[in-house]
């Protein structure tokens, strides 16, 4: 699945996405997204990218790993803190 990294992010922006991507990603490194627009800020002479477009294809197998993580956060929120979750618990 390789290496996934979690960051909070102030809002969904192509700046914040660039700024996460430029101090966790290496150049030269393969990203794959999907065919958000915000994901259009990465350089493409630094990174690689491989965009699937979910509603047109099938093959989900691309964003396996992105999806697992999510689902397990999920469980995590609504198991453990029992859907409460606040700011509080997340990284500062």
């Amino acid at each position: 699945m390789g290496r996934i990294r979690l960051h909070v992010a102030l809002d969904c922006s192509g700046y914040s996405l660039e700024t996460f991507v430029l101090d966790n990603i290496e150049p030269g490194a393969t990203i794959a997204t999907d065919d958000w627009q915000s994901y259009n800020i990465i350089d493409k002479e630094q990174f690689g990218r491989e965009i699937t477009n979910q509603s047109k294809t099938k093959n989900y197998d691309k964003l396996y790993g992105a999806h697992l993580v999510t689902t397990l956060l999920k469980r995590l929120i609504r198991g453990t803190y029992q859907g409460r979750f606040e700011p509080r618990y997340l990284q500062t």
